[in-house]
């Protein structure tokens, strides 16, 4: 059975094609078609498309983000990491960026950052291996373990902290506690480090980015990297206890009071997409 029906779908498309050859030659191309004129289109992916969507668009895009913010790091700090060829064309953005009306537009850097994320949204490898990625991550001048160090210990969160505990903080380990204006206030502003996930964030990036361009991280790097997290960790653990900082990260579980009212604004609402919402946040409490 299954042979006839092979052979009989084999002679359609034969039929198929010799009827699509002669109405292709007096009409030509249908403009929705991909070839001859009852041709499907053809709407598969490239293989840099699929080769590159091993990770969710979600991923991707944060990954993309965090690069960008690196690269950006990158040229403000540590240019030689940044591949020659696209520095004149960055500096000209950076230039043209420099040059906004407003303040806060400038601090953004729209176009510096607007180029730098499509080239990294263009990395390519070509046949004999060679990729156009905007960071050096191999040959001479490759970015090393330090340049990504002292990006990641630039990310910092600032806080409020008690003025007592922030002059105690440093005399923990020995030495002179900080000195800090004598003022009316209560607490001072300080810096301490992100979250763990924060720079689990970047590092997963920096993986990402060797990965797109067929580059195989130095062992020597994941294992730096990998101490520094872990270095990280611990000593963010250790802020937040000298300095009565909440200690719990990521997400808390919602309320009674907080399900009721969603409920309530689900269930009174006249839009169609959130009778299932309603009865999935039911469902799913």
């Amino acid at each position: 059975m299954n042979n006839n029906n092979a052979t009989n779908a084999d002679n359609g498309s034969d039929h198929s094609d010799d009827h699509a050859s002669d109405e292709g030659g007096s009409h030509g191309h249908h403009p929705l078609q991909g070839g001859r004129r009852g041709e499907p289109l053809d709407l598969t992916a490239d293989a840099t498309t699929i080769e590159n969507s091993f990770v969710g668009d979600g991923s991707k895009a944060g990954y993309i983000s965090r690069l960008v913010l690196l690269t950006i790091w990158l040229f403000d700090h540590d240019i030689d990491c940044l591949a020659d060829a696209n520095i004149a064309d960055l500096q000209a953005k950076d230039a043209a960026d420099k040059r906004l009306g407003s303040r806060k537009a400038r601090e953004r850097r729209p176009g510096l950052r607007k180029l730098i994320k499509s080239l990294i949204e263009g990395i390519t490898v070509d046949d004999d291996g060679h990729h156009n990625c905007p960071i050096k991550i191999d040959g001479d001048g490759a970015i090393k373990y330090q340049n990504i160090r002292d990006y990641m210990l630039s990310k910092k969160n600032l806080v409020k902290v008690n003025k007592q505990l922030a002059r105690q903080y440093k005399a923990v380990d020995g030495e002179e506690e900080a000195e800090i204006d004598d003022g009316n206030e209560e607490t001072v502003d300080a810096y301490v480090l992100q979250s763990a996930s924060s720079y689990e964030g970047v590092r997963s990036a920096i993986a990402y980015l060797y990965r797109i361009s067929k580059v195989e991280r130095p062992a020597e790097l994941q294992s730096q990297m990998s101490q520094l997290l872990a270095g990280s960790k611990r000593t963010g653990r250790k802020e937040k206890q000298g300095l009565a900082l909440k200690i719990s990260e990521g997400k808390k579980r919602m309320t009674k009071e907080v399900y009721s009212f969603i409920a309530k604004k689900l269930f009174e609402s006249d839009k169609p997409e959130h009778l299932f919402a309603h009865l999935f946040l039911l469902l799913d409490w």
